[in-house]
């Protein structure tokens, strides 16, 4: 290989862009804590909703983005779609939550073992294919849309 083009193709490597992946956000409900509180509260992607945190402890307070991953810990609460909101994977780790209003579309679902999550809005897979996970005696209760 000629010399040059060995170093144009390195620099061209180095300067393409990664895909970025979607970033993991912990449901703080209505607190806007640093610590992910659970609970209930509003999801939407208005930027001046920061119920969502970081991390699990400690995770500075952020605004969700479609796209991006949901974990939801406890304690568990009625969560509000007023708007309507894409997730990559959510996982509920806690009893308790019910999720209504407006469209969700996600990828993958995962439900802690033990636990119960129920929606009574629209769930809608992406891509038209939703994975279902979830840990022995795991239970997801749909009673509201058909997505």
């Amino acid at each position: 290989m000629h010399p040059r083009l060995g170093s144009f193709l390195l620099a061209a490597a180095v300067l393409t862009p990664l895909a970025s992946s979607a970033q993991a956000l912990h449901w703080d409900g209505a607190n806007t804590s640093s610590n992910a509180d659970g609970g209930a509260g509003t999801w939407n992607t208005t930027v001046s909703n920061t119920n969502w945190d970081l991390g699990a402890v400690g995770g500075a307070a952020d605004f969700w983005t479609n796209g991006d991953d949901a974990v939801f810990g406890w304690p568990g609460g009625a969560v509000n779609l007023d708007s309507a909101v894409t997730a990559g994977t959510v996982t509920v780790n806690a009893n308790g939550y019910t999720f209504s209003g407006n469209t969700l579309t996600l990828a993958n679902l995962n439900v802690a073992s033990g636990r119960t999550v129920a929606f009574s809005n629209t769930i809608s897979g992406a891509s038209n294919t939703l994975y279902l996970c979830g840990g022995y005696a795991s239970r997801v209760d749909l009673s509201g849309g058909s997505g």
